[in-house]
């Protein structure tokens, strides 16, 4: 837990707003989920980077914006699979990882770090914490690399809208079970295996929904079929080998994603 001086935690105006103690005590719980978070990423060699208000608050105002009341941090998709992977293992007791994987109600593209899930009033967790009951944490965002395809990066943007369209509609309670699973069928990831590709299997989110599309033996998959999936992987190979049975391939693609899920 981070140590701050008694003073901090009183009322004052800070650019002409007022900032009650309370918000003081939910910056500094926010803050010892940082330094939890920048613990795992340094033993994990994971990069992060602050994003949004508090990349604003830690430039122009040293500190928070004073009307900010969250923190928010930034992670290229490799770093942000390998955190979420690593960190439940790492955290102190009371610490998790709320995202749309470990919550079915949580529908946002992000994750959602805490030091507690719930509204606590325990007498060690006040001690802990600052005295601040409410829930705190961090939102970790996602970044991906833009294609240089204008065509590709717009056929990736309109997916991602119709992702986020079908997920209001169905926490709306506006479709029906058939439509729902229709709109879901539809918005299962297609991953395609190519030996020629740059990225391996294991550089890659397997945990979710998957259509695995194993590549010709030495040619890979054709271009029309690459176009259409999600993203390309490749296994990992030495010496003079330079391609596997295809059976054997879907084999070793499989033992990863089990690998991969924990199974």
């Amino acid at each position: 837990m981070l140590q701050f001086p008694e003073e901090y935690f009183e009322d004052e105006v800070r650019d002409g707003f007022y900032v009650p103690s309370m918000i003081k005590r939910a910056w500094a719980t926010e803050l010892d989920v940082l330094d939890e978070v920048d613990r795992i990423c340094r033993k994990y060699n994971i990069t992060y980077y602050a994003e949004w208000g508090t990349l604003l608050g830690a430039i122009r105002h040293a500190g928070y914006v004073p009307w900010d009341d969250d923190l928010d941090i930034g992670m290229r998709r490799e770093d942000y699979v390998k955190f979420c992977k690593v960190a439940p293992g790492e955290f102190v007791e009371g610490y998790q990882i709320i995202n749309f994987r470990t919550n079915k109600d949580f529908h946002h593209f992000l994750a959602r770090v805490v030091c507690k899930n719930r509204i606590c009033f325990e007498d060690e967790h006040l001690r802990r914490y600052h005295g601040f009951p409410y829930l705190a944490g961090l939102d970790i965002y996602v970044h991906d690399n833009v294609s240089k395809d204008k065509e590709a990066q717009g056929k990736c943007e309109k997916t991602a809208e119709y992702i986020v369209a079908v997920a209001d509609v169905i926490e709306a309670g506006q479709m029906s079970a058939e439509d729902e699973l229709a709109a879901v069928t539809r918005i299962n990831m297609i991953c395609g295996t190519d030996i020629n590709t740059k990225q391996y299997y294991y550089n890659q989110d397997l945990t979710g929904p998957l259509a695995i599309v194993i590549g010709n033996e030495g040619k890979g998959i054709s271009k029309v079929t690459a176009d259409n999936c999600d993203y390309i992987a490749k296994i990992p190979m030495k010496g003079t080998v330079n391609s596997l049975n295809a059976s054997v391939a879907c084999g070793i693609f499989l033992s990863e994603i089990n690998r991969s899920r924990g199974i």
